[in-house]
């Protein structure tokens, strides 16, 4: 994988930095210990695999017609880490010097992960569509590849209540005052929570009552890739 290369000399003059001595300092401990020739050679090596896997995997084609093969979906999740091991790099490099330059650095953070989220995006979209045709054709929700596993979690309910509404219920109720805390009455909601008991209807209940101020959401699986 292709390793992250940090432009030290742009970043110097965008930090602008007063105190002359450390800022040299910082940067001079940041930069590759590496024979810089190795990291050419090195790099012109990775750069040739690329290309004849890319060429190989006819990953132009998917791009634009999507994922087919096992083999291209690998291609997609190793390609979705390294840009997400690039986005963690810039997060490491910006967050070293956040306390001393915040705005500049942040400036310099959103630019760098705006240039990654696209591709990153358009990868991970490519292989949630591959997985939903895989998941229709068995019972499986997650796929395992060599360079990682993809597919679908489920997703908790989205519960959203009104404090006002339930406590207003929960007082007017002989077995709701166990779930209210005393001065000033406050609902107990993660004990209201598991007393509860969520419908197929998708309606909330303690008992047999319908608990006003509660509106569940249900989610659909999440996309992950690991």
């Amino acid at each position: 994988m292709e390793d992250t290369v940090i432009d030290f000399d742009a970043l110097n003059e965008e930090l602008d930095l007063a105190d002359g001595g450390r800022k040299e300092d910082l940067l001079m401990a940041r930069k590759p210990c590496k024979n810089e020739e190795e990291d050419d050679l090195l790099g012109d090596l990775l750069n040739s695999i690329e290309e004849q896997e890319v060429k190989d995997l006819g990953i132009e084609k998917v791009l634009h017609a999507g994922i087919t093969s096992d083999q291209q979906a690998d291609y997609f999740i190793r390609r979705v880490k390294e840009l997400q091991k690039k986005a963690e790099e810039i997060d490491r490099v910006a967050d070293e010097q956040i306390k001393a330059h915040v705005d500049r650095v942040n400036e310099w953070r959103l630019r760098r992960l705006n240039e990654l989220s696209y591709p990153m995006e358009h990868a991970t979209n490519l292989l949630e569509a591959y997985a939903t045709e895989k998941r229709a054709k068995s019972n499986k929700k997650t796929f395992k590849l060599i360079e990682g596993s993809f597919g679908f979690h489920k997703q908790q309910e989205l519960y959203e209540h009104n404090d006002d509404k339930l406590r207003d219920y929960l007082i007017s109720t002989s077995e709701g005052k166990e779930f209210l805390e005393n001065l000033p009455p406050k609902v107990k909601w993660g004990e209201l929570r598991k007393a509860g008991t969520l419908g197929e209807d998708g309606i909330f209940r303690l008992g047999k009552d319908t608990l006003p101020g509660v509106i569940v959401t249900r989610r659909p699986d999440k996309f992950v890739i690991k």
